[in-house]
C-alpha cells in the first residue's frame, strides 16, 4: 500500500514527538529523582499511596490523597498499565505519563493545522514541549497530563461544534480531574455569537449538569473517607503571594513562574484580536476568566493548572506574529 506524502510528513513529526515525550518523562523523573526514589520508589510510598486512593482512603498523617482520591482515571489507568505490562506501580505511572504526553503533542500538531502549515504546527508543538517542564513540581501530579490531553480533545470538539461528543467528554474527563469544567465557559463564549442565545444557554447549563453529575459520583460513590482541598483559596493565596514576594528572589519565586510560562505570548494572545478568527476572540475572554478563577480557587504557584491555556495562547500568539511579520514585509 502506497503511503501519501502527507501521511509520511505526519509520521515524521509524530516520531519527533515520541522523542519529545520520552525526554520530558525522563526529565520529570531525573529532576525529582531524590524525592521519587527515596519517598516513592524505594520506600514503597508510591504503592501505598496508589492502594489507599484506590480504596478512597486518605493517606494517614498527610494530605497527599486529599484531591487525588477523587481523580479516579489516573490510578485506574496505572493499575491497568501495571498489570498489562507487568510493571511496578511507579513504572506504570511513568509509562502513562509518557503515553499521554506523546498523544497530546500529536493531537496539538493536528489541532494547529487548522490555522498553520506543518512547519507552524511543529513550531507551536515544540514551544509547548519547551515550556512544559516549568510546570513540574516535586510531587506526584498524575491527573494533570491526562487532563491536558482530554482538555485538548474538548477544544477540538468545541471548534468543530460537536456538542454531543463534548457532553460525553465532559462526563468522562471529570473522572480524570474536575477542572475539565473550564471547558464549559469556553464553549459558552465561542457559541455566544454563533448560535441562538437560548440554545447556547440551555446547552451550557446542560454541560454543567453533566459535569455536576460526574463530580457527585466521584465525591460520593468511589471513596470511603478523606477530604478535598477547599474550593475558595483566595485568603491563602494572598498570604502565600505576600510571603513569596517578600522572601524569594524572582528566579526562586515559583509564584511568578506563570509569567515565563508564556512570556510575551501572554500579550500576543490579546494582540490584533480584530483580525483573528472568532475562536481566538472567545479564547481571549476565556483566558481572563480562567486566570481570575485560578487565583480565587487554585494555587498561583502551581503553573501545571494553567498549562491547558497553552493550547489557546500559543496559536493565538503565533497568528499575531504572522500578522506582524507579513505587515512589515508588505511595507
Amino acid at each position: 500500500m502506497k503511503i501519501s506524502r502527507e501521511t509520511k510528513i505526519i509520521i515524521l513529526f509524530f516520531a519527533i514527538y515520541f522523542f519529545f515525550a520520552w525526554i520530558l518523562t525522563t526529565n520529570y523523573f531525573i529532576n525529582h529523582l531524590q524525592y521519587l526514589e527515596s519517598k516513592c520508589v524505594v520506600s514503597g510510598w508510591w504503592e501505598q499511596w496508589h492502594e489507599q486512593i484506590k480504596e478512597g482512603v486518605r493517606m494517614s498523617g498527610g494530605v497527599e490523597g486529599d484531591s487525588n482520591q477523587f481523580r479516579l482515571m489516573s490510578f485506574w489507568l496505572a493499575e491497568g498499565t501495571s498489570k498489562i505490562f507487568d510493571q511496578s506501580i511507579p513504572s506504570a505511572y511513568l509509562i502513562d505519563r509518557f503515553i499521554f504526553t506523546f498523544l497530546m503533542f500529536c493531537l496539538f500538531h493536528l489541532f494547529l493545522l487548522k490555522w498553520f502549515k506543518h512547519k507552524g504546527a511543529f513550531l507551536g508543538t515544540t514551544i509547548l514541549a519547551a515550556i512544559t517542564p516549568i510546570t513540574y513540581l516535586p510531587f506526584i501530579q498524575e491527573s494533570d497530563y491526562i487532563l491536558q490531553f482530554l482538555f485538548l480533545i474538548g477544544l477540538f470538539l468545541i471548534r468543530e461544534k460537536k456538542y454531543a461528543w463534548l457532553a460525553l467528554l465532559v462526563f468522562v474527563a471529570t473522572f480524570a480531574k474536575e477542572t475539565i469544567v473550564f471547558l464549559i465557559p469556553f464553549y459558552f463564549f465561542v457559541n455566544w455569537a454563533k448560535q441562538k442565545k437560548f440554545n447556547n444557554i440551555v446547552q451550557t447549563i446542560s454541560l454543567f449538569f453533566i459535569w455536576g453529575g460526574a463530580f457527585y459520583i466521584t465525591r460520593n460513590l468511589f471513596y470511603e473517607g478523606g477530604e478535598n482541598s477547599p474550593l475558595w483559596q483566595l485568603p491563602y493565596n494572598i498570604i502565600a503571594l505576600k510571603e513569596y514576594f517578600v522572601n524569594y528572589s524572582p528566579f526562586m519565586n515559583i509564584a511568578l513562574s506563570y509569567i515565563p510560562l508564556f512570556g510575551i505570548f501572554w500579550v500576543l494572545s490579546f494582540w490584533d484580536l480584530k483580525i483573528k478568527p472568532h475562536f481566538f476572540k472567545a479564547a481571549a475572554l476565556f483566558i481572563v476568566v480562567f486566570m481570575i478563577l485560578h487565583f480565587l480557587m487554585g494555587w498561583p504557584e502551581e503553573t501545571r493548572i494553567i498549562l491547558p491555556l497553552a493550547f489557546l495562547v500559543i496559536p493565538s500568539s503565533m497568528l499575531s506574529i504572522n500578522y506582524l511579520l507579513n505587515k512589515n514585509l508588505n511595507n
